[in-house]
C-alpha cells in the first residue's frame, strides 16, 4: 500500500501532507456528508512524496 513503508508502518508522508493540505471548515451543528478535504488531491501528494 502506498502508505505504509515496509514495516506496515503509516509514512511520514501522510502527516506532512495532511498537516498542510487546506480543509473545509464546518460550522457547528451543520451536517456534511464527505471529506473536508480534496482526496485526489491528497493521495497525489502523498504519492510524490
Amino acid at each position: 500500500m502506498l502508505a505504509l513503508d515496509r514495516r506496515g508502518v503509516v509514512a511520514d508522508a501522510v502527516f506532512k501532507v495532511a498537516a498542510t493540505l487546506p480543509m473545509e471548515r464546518v460550522r457547528i451543528g451543520v451536517q456534511r456528508q464527505g471529506l473536508r478535504f480534496d482526496l485526489k488531491k491528497f493521495i497525489s501528494r502523498v504519492a510524490a512524496s
